[in-house]
């Protein structure tokens, strides 16, 4: 049988990012994300990716610059019981992690955690700066989880300075193609200037997660 031979050494322009789907299981159904929909399917299995895929994605990064490790997408990666061992095994092998995350998990005793473990960077989507346009994209069954998540987001800045971990912090806001997202926005970094490291604003596509 035929085994390919694709590797990092011998193909001219390895990704700059690595996109690891660390769960297909998320506390959230927002409006623009697939997981709404997969997951009402009658054959949908929460499943997780397992120790050793990680490592193998991570060890064929190993070695190679300007590339760099995103856990996010179809899923929220905090969900995955091992996700601390895993920043931790990045680090280990000086590969360079991004967190993308809705921030309801983040409890300080896990941000604590993960930026213990040498998490680079963590970015948590809020995307509102008013409760009632979040319950409305960012759907959930806690009627709390806007405030939450704020919290949240607050600790691990407070966290971070507390105990001068490196852990760059932004948080992400999806502008939707209308009048009031733009106006809202404006609100959303007056909220979150002078707290995390830098705002995000990205456009809203046909597909995101």
């Amino acid at each position: 049988m035929y085994q390919s031979k694709i590797s990092p050494e011998n193909i001219p322009d390895f990704p700059n990012i690595v996109v690891s789907v660390l769960t297909n299981a998320c506390t959230h159904k927002c409006v623009f994300c697939q997981y709404k929909d997969y997951s009402k399917h009658s054959d949908y299995i929460r499943m997780n990716m397992t120790r050793n895929i990680f490592y193998k994605i991570v060890d064929n990064m190993t070695g190679i610059r300007n590339t760099i490790l995103r856990l996010c997408a179809w899923g929220e990666p905090l969900l995955h019981p091992d996700i601390v061992d895993f920043v931790k095994y990045a680090t280990s092998k000086k590969v360079k992690s991004v967190l993308l995350s809705n921030g309801y998990p983040l409890t300080p005793e896990l941000s604590f955690s993960l930026m213990k473990a040498g998490l680079n960077f963590a970015e948590i989507s809020i995307d509102a700066a008013k409760v009632e346009t979040y319950r409305k994209i960012r759907v959930c069954d806690d009627e709390d989880a806007f405030y939450k998540v704020k919290d949240n987001l607050n600790r691990t800045v407070t966290i971070r300075n507390k105990y001068t971990f490196s852990t760059k912090i932004v948080t992400i806001y999806v502008a939707w193609p209308n009048k009031e997202s733009e106006v809202e926005f404006i609100d959303f970094k007056k909220d979150w200037s002078g707290i995390v490291d830098d705002i995000l604003k990205m456009t809203l596509h046909s597909f995101m997660c």
